[in-house]
């Protein structure tokens, strides 16, 4: 059925980079997944300075995409009309896209069910990635080969259209206002320019649909206790959903908290100015990096090859053990008992903390 229905989509036409006026740039869901889009967002707005690019993204992830000058319009859709099938939101969605007349979509998910959707948008072209045969809704289907970065294999889809990459620079933009609170709740802390400032993320590992308690490291508490020894002052990030997060942390003088009081662009400028951000795999882990600042990731059951911080400076740790990374396409092995995630202790993140000081 598949090879039946990419015969009928597949076109044996290249695409002519001029004849793309008006573009649909698809991404949803998660908070790290559309940040490390963000690259392949501006090379396609220097390829093509005079066409239109929309952004549709899910109301979960929209502040990525907010401010952003390399779009046009931004688009926000539920992310439940996709994950829960809401027929009549996608029938109601699917009208206004197809009057729109897109002459290219570029659809950001390996999910067949959003390539049939965008299909039906009657776009001459439907650029994605095609993992393990799934693409066959696409008609210029960009095949998935080996181990690569997102970043990267998001960059091929843009190579796909004759535009060059862009670096894998991510990017959020935030307004003078936001800029403004950021300074603000950064100076009301006192800290001084001196201060060794270390961001700790101990959260984040939430989006529309999943609970991935299998990426988070436990030991952030003791790790806190280290540092403060140490000498460093340490701080805090993560949103709402993660203030369950501080009991498991030490309220002590030098420690500060921003959990659940900033927006996606005020915390990004607030961890640009720690030293260091120290997290697991998680959305506001691809944030920091976004930020600019040095970013130490711990990895155990995703793979760090795919999703650990591009960048000079950057450092992960990753678990040595044999059934790690086990992540596949949203899931986890039933029998995952986060040994992985245990066998890292705060002695070793401490010890790359004090390197990356140096």
């Amino acid at each position: 059925m598949k090879s039946i229905v990419s015969k009928i989509c597949r076109s044996a036409k290249p695409i002519d980079r001029a004849s793309l006026k008006k573009i649909l740039f698809v991404k949803l869901f998660a908070i790290g997944d559309c940040l490390n889009t963000t690259p392949a967002l501006r090379a396609l707005r220097k390829g093509l300075p005079e066409a239109q690019i929309d952004v549709m993204v899910g109301s979960w992830s929209s502040s990525v995409f907010r401010n952003n000058p390399h779009l046009d319009k931004l688009i926000v859709v539920e992310d439940s009309w996709f994950r829960q099938s809401d027929t009549r939101a996608l029938f109601t969605l699917l009208s206004k896209l197809r009057r729109e007349k897109y002459d290219a979509i570029l659809l950001f998910h390996r999910a067949p069910k959003l390539g049939f959707f965008f299909r039906l948008c009657n776009a001459p072209v439907l650029v994605g990635l095609d993992l393990e045969n799934d693409g066959y809704c696409l008609t210029h289907p960009v095949l998935e080969k080996g181990v690569a970065h997102e970043i990267e294999l998001y960059n091929s889809l843009i190579d796909s259209l004759n535009i060059p990459a862009d670096g894998t620079r991510m990017e959020i933009f935030a307004t003078k206002d936001e800029e403004d609170r950021a300074k603000e709740l950064w100076e009301g802390m006192g800290f001084e320019a001196r201060d060794a400032v270390i961001g700790i993320i101990p959260g984040g590992s939430v989006s529309p649909g999943e609970v991935k308690p299998q990426r988070v490291w436990p030991y952030y508490g003791m790790l806190s206790v280290k540092l403060l020894k140490a000498g460093y002052k340490v701080v805090y990030f993560g949103g709402s959903g993660d203030l369950d997060a501080l009991d498991d942390l030490p309220s002590v003088s030098d420690t500060y908290s921003f959990i659940g009081e900033c927006s996606l662009a005020v915390s990004a400028d607030l961890m640009r100015r720690c030293r260091i951000v120290v997290c697991h795999d998680s959305g506001p882990m691809h944030l920091a990096a976004a930020a600019g600042t040095r970013v130490l990731s711990i990895f155990a059951p995703t793979d760090p090859r795919r999703e650990a911080p591009l960048g000079e400076g950057n450092r992960f740790l990753a678990a040595r053990i044999e059934c790690a990374p086990c992540y596949h396409r949203g899931h986890w092995p039933i029998e995952c008992r986060r040994e992985c995630l245990e066998i890292i202790t705060p002695d070793q993140v401490m010890k790359v903390i004090l390197e990356m000081m140096k």
